[in-house]
């Protein structure tokens, strides 16, 4: 070896005489290269946590203490920092000033801030058991991680304590390109719900000057009071959302139905700013982002209510206009054989579809006037074609009967058992595939209802925008007399030959 690469042989010799220096002191070279640190963090983390084989175990452990170490310190994150703060508010504890009165966020004023009093009551308060029903949730496949459930929790007692609210409960939480959406969905107490503000109208023009007068876009339902059993109203409860917990909780207006037939032809992600603005051309949606996501809020809720048959009771007659439907008190919880297929009949809706017109309830728009009313009066004996009307879907409809989903035709909704180890303990859950996200679980008499997803509907082909409206012509206004443009009468035949042989010759 030493006859083919001499040179190998030269440069490890060099290399060994340089290496052949004098002995360090061990202490020192510890103390220089940090070692003796490093070593003293494993020897503590193995008294600490009780390791019987330290020396087996000694790399296992010298990587987890390197890879906490890589993390940034809490000290250098501004991010964490602002967020540890917007968490200390949760838990009523008063928040220390930042360190940088110019960088950091105002504070708010004290005296929305809460007495010591009312710190540590026990009060009872109207948001149910939200780690429960999350820990229910999990059957599904849909879960949040205890901290958030917990954080969540006690971010929903602030909103009961806040607003004269009867029951605050989770809605769901829709994911965003910037932030997300914590939904909460509130009933008011009866008279309690505050009126929405009034719009300024303005001054119609003289009745001379009109030869048309637009009645205007259709109104809005009415806001609903109270729990609702069977859900038929677009605006039966209200929504308050927050980007991150431990911020304060904001009110989402009422939905109109114009607002709900435009989000029927959008499909756009959400970038977590109520106040974006909502970029469509065709159609036009009047409003911003905050508008949007009520009206998605709308479309999921009245699309994926569902729940086990029996638990409503329909005693609607033929005179009825609308459906009677209310709860049955009678209800006994089905047994997991029925609730565990979609085709069996088990599941049922427990809400009211919305209309093309984007309301519960048709009402004929615009209203006929008096003169229209009277000549219908003198026109009885004649034959009139039907009025045009909407009508719902029957009340109670099974959820096997909802349309398939995409071009490949799959089934709208999905129904499973959550174990079959132990069906005695488990729960019934029914998924729906039109709106991915939304997940229903049955447990006994207990049912809960939870929507994690982009807001989205799923329509299993590429969305293509409707077609843009057609340019109206423009009319070209008419001239005055006085600028008419005279033209001039064509000249005589005669002078035109007379020409003509001039120039033969």
């Amino acid at each position: 070896f030493g006859c083919r690469f001499p040179h190998r042989l030269a440069s490890r010799a060099r290399s060994g005489a340089e290496t052949m220096t004098e002995p360090k002191n061990p202490v020192a070279y510890m103390s220089e290269t940090k070692l003796q640190n490093r070593l003293s963090e494993i020897v503590l983390h193995c008294i600490d946590h009780n390791i019987q084989d330290p020396v087996g175990n000694f790399e296992v452990v010298a990587n987890h203490l390197s890879q906490n170490q890589d993390k940034i310190p809490v000290e250098d994150d501004p991010e964490r920092i602002e967020r540890c703060r917007k968490n200390l508010k949760l838990f009523k504890v008063k928040v220390p000033p930042a360190e940088d009165a110019e960088d950091a966020e105002e504070e708010p004023p004290a005296e929305e801030e809460v007495p010591e009093e009312e710190e540590f009551t026990n009060e009872p308060t109207s948001t149910p058991d939200t780690a429960s029903d999350l820990a229910q949730l999990e059957w599904t496949g849909m879960g949040f991680g205890r901290q958030e459930v917990f954080r969540l929790h006690i971010a929903l007692q602030h909103l009961s304590k806040k607003e004269p609210v009867d029951i605050v409960r989770f809605w769901g939480k829709i994911f965003g390109t910037i932030n997300n959406y914590y939904i909460a969905e509130v009933v008011y107490k009866d008279g309690e719900r505050p009126a929405p503000p009034e719009k300024e109208e303005e001054e119609p023009p003289a009745e001379d000057d009109l030869k048309w007068k637009d009645p205007g876009p259709v109104p809005k339902e009415d806001a609903g009071e109270g729990e609702a059993a069977w859900l038929n109203n677009t605006n039966q409860y209200a929504y308050f959302v927050c980007t991150q917990l431990g911020e304060p909780w904001e009110k989402l207006p009422d939905v109109t139905p114009a607002q709900i037939v435009a989000a029927r032809k959008l499909k756009r992600f959400f970038t977590g700013d109520l106040n974006s603005k909502v970029n469509s051309v065709s159609p036009p949606f009047e409003g911003l982002e905050r508008e949007y996501l009520r009206a998605q809020i709308c479309r999921i809720r009245h699309a994926t209510s569902v729940g086990p048959k029996g638990l409503l009771t329909d005693a609607t007659e033929e005179e009825d206009e609308s459906p009677n439907v209310a709860a049955n008190e009678e209800f006994k919880p089905l047994p997991l054989d029925e609730l565990k297929n979609v085709g069996l009949g088990g599941w049922v809706h427990t809400a009211q579809e919305i209309l093309p017109q984007g309301r519960c309830s048709w009402l004929t728009w615009p209203p006929k006037a008096e003169e229209e009313e009277e000549e219908e009066e003198e026109e009885e004996g004649k034959e009139k074609p039907a009025p045009y009307i909407e009508k719902n879907a029957p009340p109670l409809r099974g959820v096997e009967l909802d349309e398939a989903v995409g071009r490949y035709e799959g089934p709208a909704w999905t129904a499973r058992v959550g174990s079959n180890l132990m069906p005695q303990y488990s729960c019934a859950v029914c998924r729906s595939n039109r709106w991915p996200g939304a997940a229903t679980t049955v447990f006994g008499s207990k049912i809960i209802s939870v929507y994690v997803g982009y807001g989205l509907k799923a329509s299993g082909s590429c969305h293509v925008a409707p077609d843009m409206p057609m340019m109206m012509e423009v009319e070209i206004e008419a001239q005055p007399e006085e600028e008419d443009i005279h033209l001039q009468p064509p000249p005589p035949p005669e002078e035109e030959e007379g020409e003509g042989e001039e120039d033969e010759d």
